[in-house]
């Protein structure tokens, strides 16, 4: 675990402006957590964790020309401590891996070694956010997610039934990827959780 100075969830500027504090897992490239800070103002993401050593230097690189707000990076979901960051954040967010689900993969679902839902779900429960955001392709809602909507409720958090993104105009190309498809476009789904108050 790295020393770190946790912020306090919301007024994080003393000022006045409300700070939606998020702890990103499963970080990627740190598309979620751009998006957020485009689409909510004070949004911050105040820590990530990403395994892949690519993902994780374009994480820092984003830091560095302040594209995403500094942060640490942690490199293994499997061992994360999400203890320490309850009450310290707001929100939740996770891309995890999309092959154990994705019609372009195996299917192989919960039997996937890439399968990292139960490391996401036992972070959650540790951090009791607020608010949870989830992002995975759309074979998912057929493949693995009744196990994510009760992990959800079991934790005491209502959702929002998942959306595709691509219904609403917005996709996702990757035509340089290994595996991806060379250019398809992929439809995603996102969920959106709260604390059932």
């Amino acid at each position: 675990m790295h020393d770190l100075a946790l912020p306090s969830s919301g007024d994080a500027s003393g000022a006045g402006d409300a700070c939606l504090f998020g702890l990103s897992l499963c970080s990627g490239a740190g598309g979620i957590d751009l998006g957020l800070t485009i689409a909510i103002p004070g949004y911050r993401a105040v820590g990530h964790v990403e395994r892949e050593t690519f993902a994780a230097a374009t994480l820092v690189a984003r830091m560095e020309d302040a594209s995403l707000d500094q942060a640490v990076v942690w490199d293994d979901v499997a061992t994360f401590d999400g203890r320490p960051w309850r009450g310290a954040v707001d929100i939740v967010t996770a891309g995890y891996p999309c092959q154990p689900f994705s019609v372009a993969g195996k299917r192989r679902g919960a039997d996937d070694p890439r399968h990292l839902w139960p490391h996401v779900a036992r972070i959650i429960g540790e951090v009791e956010p607020p608010f949870v955001f989830l992002e995975n392709v759309a074979h998912h809602l057929r493949l693995g997610f009744p196990e994510v909507a009760a992990g959800l409720v079991g934790m005491g958090l209502s959702y929002d039934f998942p959306r595709l993104l691509c219904d609403k105009g917005v996709a996702a190309r990757h035509p340089n990827m290994p595996g991806s498809g060379g250019g398809r476009i992929d439809k995603g789904s996102v969920v959106m959780g709260r604390a059932v108050v």
